[in-house]
């Protein structure tokens, strides 16, 4: 949010109270993916650290890509 202005506040217990202009509604899509399999993996790769985020995230990489090619515009639904 842009800081617009501040109001001394002092009397409140807080600095300042800042001065914004209101937010703007925002859409949201909220999507769950398929299970990450690591079934293939050996028990100690659990422990791995290299492994696991590097899955999860070309899962979640993959997920957004699906979701921008489905999205019309930025501005609408």
């Amino acid at each position: 949010m842009p800081l617009l202005g501040k109001i001394p506040a002092r009397f409140l217990g807080i600095p300042y109270l800042p001065v914004t202009l209101p937010p703007l509604p925002a859409r949201w899509a909220i999507r769950f993916g398929e299970p990450i399999s690591m079934g293939e993996l050996p028990p100690e790769a659990a422990e791995d650290m290299s492994q696991v985020p590097e899955r999860t995230r070309e899962s979640i990489q993959g997920m957004l890509q699906a979701l921008l090619k489905e999205r019309r515009s930025v501005f609408s639904s």
